[in-house]
């Protein structure tokens, strides 16, 4: 990771400059050592005609082994709707194989919404689960 933490800034205009689909994210390496990762992550982002901006801590250990567990926390908030959500997830990786879940729990109440008369939203509570794996011998394959 680079000493000053990474950026990555995306923009994009359309024919009414309005941003959609743009994005701001960076990473920060708070302790970075051989066996340990301690990061903060931040983003701003406009998807869907929605502000969302979210925060969250990491850690990541690296094993003697070539393994990396690792644990997040975040807070995401939308601006355009004043929604909250908290999540929280763990990680697994190996040289040719990683794994990964999440959860969120929304923390808004209901509120009407803005995109259909009569209608209540809040954030959806929820999981993911995600594996990626690689053919050591053919790593170009992968599922």
């Amino acid at each position: 990771m680079q000493q000053y933490g990474n950026a990555r800034i995306k923009l994009n205009v359309d024919d009414s400059f309005s941003l959609k689909d743009s994005s701001f994210d960076f990473l920060y390496p708070w302790l970075d050592t051989q066996d340990y990762v301690l990061f903060s992550q931040t983003s701003l982002h406009r998807t869907d005609d929605r502000n969302q901006t979210n925060i969250g801590l990491g850690i990541r250990h690296f094993t003697p082994d070539n393994a990396m567990l690792g644990a997040n926390v975040f807070y995401d908030y939308d601006l355009s709707r004043s929604h909250s959500r908290a999540g929280f997830g763990v990680e697994y990786w190996r040289d040719y194989f990683r794994l990964g879940v999440n959860t969120y729990f929304g923390l808004s109440d209901w509120k009407n919404s803005r995109d259909i008369d009569d209608y209540l939203e809040r954030p959806a509570n929820g999981w993911d689960f995600s594996a990626e794996g690689w053919l050591p011998a053919y790593p170009q394959l992968g599922a």
